[in-house]
C-alpha cells in the first residue's frame, strides 16, 4: 500500500482524492497526490499504491517525523478502500517505516469496522503555536489525543515495541482535552478551555504510575487560563503563560510538581509593557475593607479611602524590604534593591497616609519604584529596546534551544491584539532557569517574520517583501540567524533567482542545516514553485509539478 523508498522529503497536497490507481507511475501520482515523496533526482512520486482498488483518501492534516526516520501521517478523516479483492479498512493515523513499504495502522486500533471505532484522533495542532498534535517524550514514545463522545483520551505508542497504541488516561474519564504534553519525569499535562462549550478551564497532570491528577489551576467560570506552557528540560518545573493564576498574569514558573502543594513564581508580569500593578497594601474605603490584590496605575485615591501595608510584606508587624523586593521583582530587568537614602522613610512608613506614599503607589507606581529602588524597570527597558508594545500574554509558543535557554515566540495578531502581525522572538530564561530577557535582533524585524523555527541554536524564519509604502507584496524571503552569534546581518537563504518571485507556503530544513525544501507559488503568475536548496552553495533545484502542497517535512 505504501512505498517511502528514496524519500528525501514528504509533502501533503491541499486537496483530497478519490482514486483507482495503477502503481507508482505518473498516472498513479495524478490519482493519489495526497501524500508524495521528493526524490534525490528532483522528481516526485506518490507514497500510496492501491493497485486496482477504488480508494477514498482524505486530506493529510499533519506529517511528523520519528527519531528513526519513520513517517507519521494523520488524515482529517478515515481513509477508506477495498483492495486485494476482499479487504476493507478505515485508517486515520499510520506509521510508514523508514525507506520501506512496511507500515503500521496506529488508529483505529485493530483496524476494526466503523461501528466499533472508539473515536477519531485530534489532528489539529495548537492554534498559534505551530505545534504538531503528536507529543514525543524523552524515550521516543508518541502520544496523541482521541476525541470520543463521552470524553477525550490520550494514547501512547512505542515505536520500538510496535503493536497498538495504549490508553494512558483512566477508564471512564469524561475529560475534554484541548492541549497536552509530557515531560522528562513523565508528568502528563493536559488542558481544557471553554472551546468545548464547558465553562470550566483547567491545567492538570498525572504522574507516571498514578491515577489521580493534580491541578496547576482550575476555574469553574473560565476566569483563569493558560495560553501556552512548556516543561523544563529536566522536568523539575513548568513554565506557563497564564492569566489570573493565583492572582498573577504573565510568565509563571510552577515548581514542586511532585509535592501536594506547588510553588508559583511570577517571572514576567503581563502588564510590564503597559500599566504597572502593585500588590503591596490593603485598601479601605469609607470604613469598608477591600483586600485589594491589584491596583492599576491609573487608579486615584478616593475620598474617604485609606491604605496600609499588606501583612504578606511584613515580618512581626514591621515592613520587610526583602518581601517587598520579592513582590516587585517581576517589574525589573534585574533584582531590585532599595535605595539607602530612602530606606529609613520606607521602613518606618507603617502608616502610608502619614508619608503620602499611598498616593504615589496608587496613582504613579512606576515613580514609586524608581524613587525607592535601584534597578531598571521592564517598562523602561522595553522602551529603550523599541518593544513598548510587547505583551507577554501574546507569547504563544515557547521552546528550549541547544544553548539551554528558553525562547518565546510573540505574535500580537494571534490573540486579537492587533490586526497586523508583529512577531518577535525573546529569550525568557537562561540555561539555569533564571530570568534573562533579551530580544533576538532580526535583521528583518519590520518585515513581519513568520513560520519561525528554532532548530538547535539557529532560528529560521520567513519574512515579507514590502513595497515602498511598507505594505506586503505577497512575496517572501527566507533567512536564519545563530542564537549564540547575533552580531552580523541574518543569512539570506533564497538563491538570487528566487528572490522576489515566490510566496512561501511551507518549508523545512534538515537537522544539519544543509538542505532546505520549500513549496510555494508566484502570486502574480500562479506558477507552482517547489524546490530544494543546497544552503552551502546557494543553488536550488526545481521540483517540476503542478501540485499544490500545504506542508512539507524533510526526511533525515
Amino acid at each position: 500500500m505504501v512505498d517511502s523508498t528514496g524519500a528525501k522529503a514528504v509533502a501533503g497536497t491541499e486537496s483530497q482524492s478519490r482514486s483507482g490507481s495503477k502503481g507508482l507511475d505518473s498516472k498513479a501520482l495524478e490519482d493519489n497526490p495526497v501524500l508524495v515523496k521528493f526524490l534525490e533526482d528532483g522528481t516526485i512520486a506518490s507514497i500510496f499504491d492501491f493497485g486496482e482498488a477504488s480508494v477514498y483518501i482524505p486530506p493529510v492534516s499533519f506529517i511528523s517525523m520519528g527519531d528513526d526516520g519513520s513517517i507519521y501521517v494523520g488524515f482529517e478523516n478515515f481513509l477508506w478502500g477495498i483492495w486485494d479483492g476482499t479487504s476493507s479498512s478505515g485508517i486515520q493515523f499510520l506509521r510508514i517505516y523508514p525507506d520501506s513499504s512496511n507500515y503500521d495502522i496506529l488508529w483505529p486500533p485493530g483496524n476494526s469496522s466503523s461501528s466499533l471505532y472508539p473515536g477519531m484522533i485530534d489532528v489539529w495542532g495548537w492554534w498559534g503555536m505551530e505545534q504538531e498534535p503528536l507529543v514525543k517524550d524523552s524515550d521516543g514514545k508518541l502520544y496523541f489525543t482521541v476525541n470520543e463522545s463521552e470524553g477525550d483520551d490520550i494514547y501512547c505508542y512505542d515505536p520500538d515495541a510496535g503493536g497498538e497504541a495504549v490508553k494512558v488516561t483512566p477508564d471512564n474519564s469524561t475529560l475534554r482535552i484541548g492541549t497536552f504534553m509530557i515531560d522528562k519525569k513523565k508528568h502528563l499535562f493536559f488542558q481544557n478551555d471553554s472551546s468545548y462549550g464547558d465553562s470550566a478551564s483547567f491545567l492538570r497532570y498525572y504522574t507516571d504510575g498514578e491515577t489521580s491528577y493534580k491541578n496547576v489551576y482550575y476555574s469553574s467560570d473560565s476566569d483563569v487560563w493558560v495560553r501556552g506552557y512548556i516543561s523544563s528540560i529536566d522536568g523539575n518545573y513548568l513554565i506557563i503563560n497564564g492569566y489570573n493564576i493565583r492572582g498573577m498574569n504573565g510568565i509563571i514558573k510552577v515548581s514542586d510538581l511532585d509535592n501536594d502543594t506547588r510553588r508559583y513564581e511570577l517571572m514576567y508580569s503581563d502588564s510590564s509593557g503597559g500599566g504597572t500593578w502593585i500588590n503591596l497594601y490593603k485598601h479601605y474605603d469609607n470604613n469598608w475593607e477591600g483586600n485589594t490584590e491589584l491596583i492599576n496605575m491609573t487608579s486615584q485615591a478616593w475620598t474617604g479611602s485609606s491604605f496600609e501595608w499588606r501583612d504578606d510584606v511584613k515580618t512581626d508587624g514591621l515592613i520587610d524590604i526583602d518581601k517587598i523586593c520579592a513582590k516587585i521583582q517581576p517589574y525589573f530587568v534585574e533584582e531590585p534593591t532599595i535605595k539607602d537614602v530612602d530606606k529609613e522613610s520606607l521602613l518606618t512608613a507603617d502608616d502610608l497616609i502619614a508619608n503620602d506614599l499611598y498616593d504615589l503607589i496608587a496613582s504613579k507606581p512606576e515613580d514609586f519604584l524608581r524613587a525607592y529602588f535601584n534597578g531598571k524597570l521592564f517598562k523602561d527597558w522595553l522602551s529603550e529596546e523599541g518593544l513598548t508594545d510587547l505583551c507577554f500574554g501574546n507569547i504563544g509558543k515557547m521552546i528550549w534551544a541547544n544553548d539551554g535557554a528558553l525562547y518565546g515566540l510573540y505574535d500580537n495578531s494571534w490573540w486579537g491584539g492587533s490586526s497586523s502581525a508583529d512577531t518577535k522572538v525573546v529569550r525568557l530564561l537562561d540555561a539555569d532557569g533564571n530570568r534573562a530577557l533579551t530580544a533576538v535582533p532580526f535583521t528583518h524585524a519590520e518585515a513581519k517574520p513568520s513560520m519561525i523555527k528554532i532548530m538547535g541554536d539557529v532560528i529560521y524564519y520567513r519574512y515579507a517583501i514590502l513595497d515602498s509604502a511598507n505594505q506586503e507584496t505577497g512575496y517572501h524571503q527566507l533567512a536564519r540567524l545563530t542564537i549564540t552569534d547575533q552580531s552580523g546581518p541574518d543569512e539570506e537563504l533564497l538563491p538570487s533567482d528566487l528572490q522576489g518571485k515566490i510566496e512561501i507556503v511551507s518549508y523545512d530544513v534538515s537537522s544539519d542545516g544543509l538542505q532546505l525544501y520549500f513549496v510555494g507559488a508566484n502570486p502574480q503568475t500562479n506558477e507552482i514553485i517547489n524546490g530544494k536548496i543546497d544552503v552551502a552553495s546557494g543553488t536550488w533545484e526545481k521540483i517540476d509539478t503542478t501540485l499544490k502542497f500545504g506542508n512539507i517535512k524533510v526526511i533525515e
